[in-house]
């Protein structure tokens, strides 16, 4: 399929999705300071979401890093809250269904493009 008729941001079009963070910091200081942020050498930081529980598990197994887990978002406000919240300090992108592989696989897209009212977040009032 030709990655131009893929629109990224509407991969997130339904809910729960799944985030990553750091149960320790999670237990200790709560939101946003928990949510786990990565590197990926080709694209810079990112937030990683998923669109099922099973893809964020595999990628926290796969990262070998303590006290990673799956937190679900149960809406799009939530979702919002979070890629304001990484934007924040810095954060531009979103790591879609990302996978450290074999095989690598996922999308990144920019955490503007989803915070657009006309794309995935059309349904929530600006």
């Amino acid at each position: 399929m030709d990655d131009q008729l893929i629109d990224e941001t509407q991969l997130l079009e339904s809910f729960p999705l799944w985030t990553v963070v750091d149960a320790a910091i999670q237990q200790s200081r709560g939101l946003p300071h928990s949510i786990a942020i990565f590197q990926a050498s080709d694209f810079g930081r990112f937030v990683p979401m998923f669109t099922d529980f099973d893809l964020a598990k595999r990628f926290t197994d796969e990262t070998s890093l303590p006290n990673k887990r799956p937190l679900r978002l149960k809406t799009a406000q939530a979702l919002r809250s979070i890629l304001r919240d990484v934007e924040k300090i810095g954060v531009v992108l979103a790591g879609i269904d990302i996978s450290l592989g074999p095989p690598r696989s996922g999308r990144f897209c920019q955490i503007q493009a989803l915070l657009k009212p006309s794309k995935v977040l059309k349904l929530i009032p600006p």
